[in-house]
């Protein structure tokens, strides 16, 4: 009812309409709540990635401007550049425990697979390849991570080896080598890990056991190489003990599920994590004179080389020329 061309007042002196206006903004203020929450892991701070200790800190420093972007709804262009800054390798420490680094990859996997708005098919094929190339390396370490935690790796590993094969070389600049050197290096170690038991096998076939055992230092690993070979007599004589063919120790992180026998020569590979968070290779194998050795016998002494990235992963780029 109206008075003079005035709205008149229900019992109570609420205007009409009122309660309609409240329920429409307690609506929106629930949308957007859901909304906030349904978005917080994507743009949430990470469970723990330690300091800047490679590379540009100021880069590393912009976290909290990366998130912030990433909660305005950003296109496909402004989310691949915070998708790439907030998951940089150079921003993790290398020294975080197994259990801390695996949260942090789990919740980097989460965030590059992040919904795209419209508009990804028009990304540059550079900033693509950068994505898959970043995906690769998350998801290599994911498999790493869960080798160490004993639990399944092969879908981790799958995952990392197809993003890796979706980079096109050709679109990635010279600035991302450092990056694809990484990245080969832990997806061929991630498959390693998948194929875990029949590398063993065939070590065991030649004589070979490789030990990871702490090192008489605090926060030092250990890899040791056995001889495993059965003991030579008649049945009851007791076995004597195995053979130490070759050590090396490190304050850096030992994949131990990287272990792979070179099929043609008694040579063992594994990979580590360098206390400076780079990747490398030790070649466990014999010199000439176990090389020239009556097949079935190991003979020392064995030597450790150690190869870094580049040397490593030579061969497979050198393969990869031409290929994606």
């Amino acid at each position: 009812m109206e008075s003079n061309g005035m709205p008149t007042k229900r019992p109570g002196g609420r205007p009409p309409g009122r309660a309609a206006y409240v329920a429409t903004l307690l609506a929106a203020v629930a949308g957007a709540v859901v909304w906030a929450l349904a978005s917080a892991p994507a743009f949430a701070a990470p469970p723990a990635s330690g300091p800047a200790v490679q590379g540009d800190p100021p880069a590393c420093q912009d976290a909290d401007a990366w998130r912030a972007a990433l909660a305005q709804r950003p296109d496909a262009v402004q989310q691949a550049d915070a998708l790439l800054a907030l998951t940089r390798p150079a921003c993790i420490d290398p020294t975080l425990a197994p259990a801390a680094r695996m949260a942090l990859d789990a919740w980097r996997a989460d965030l590059l697979d992040r919904p795209w708005p419209h508009g990804y098919d028009a990304l540059p094929a550079a900033t693509k390849a950068r994505l898959h190339l970043r995906r690769a390396g998350v998801w290599a370490s994911r498999a790493q991570q869960l080798a160490l935690a004993g639990r399944p790796v092969r879908a981790a590993a799958e995952r990392a080896q197809a993003e890796l094969d979706s980079v096109r070389r050709a679109n990635l600049g010279v600035d991302d080598r450092a990056e694809l050197v990484e990245a080969v290096m832990l997806v061929e170690a991630a498959r390693r890990g998948a194929e875990r038991a029949e590398t063993l096998a065939r070590a065991s076939a030649r004589g070979l056991r490789l030990v990871v055992h702490a090192g008489a230092q605090p926060g030092q690993t250990c890899v040791l190489l056995f001889a495993a070979e059965a003991p030579e007599g008649a049945a009851g004589v007791a076995a004597k003990a195995p053979e130490r063919l070759a050590e090396r120790c490190t304050t850096g992180r030992v994949w131990p599920h990287s272990a792979a026998l070179q099929p043609a020569s008694q040579t063992l590979s594994i990979t580590v994590q360098a206390p400076d968070g780079r990747a490398e290779v030790w070649l466990f194998r014999a010199d000439g004179a176990a090389a020239a050795a009556p097949r079935g016998r190991l003979v020392s002494p064995w030597r450790v080389d150690v190869l870094p990235g580049d040397a490593a992963v030579a061969p497979v780029l050198a393969q990869w020329q031409g290929g994606r």
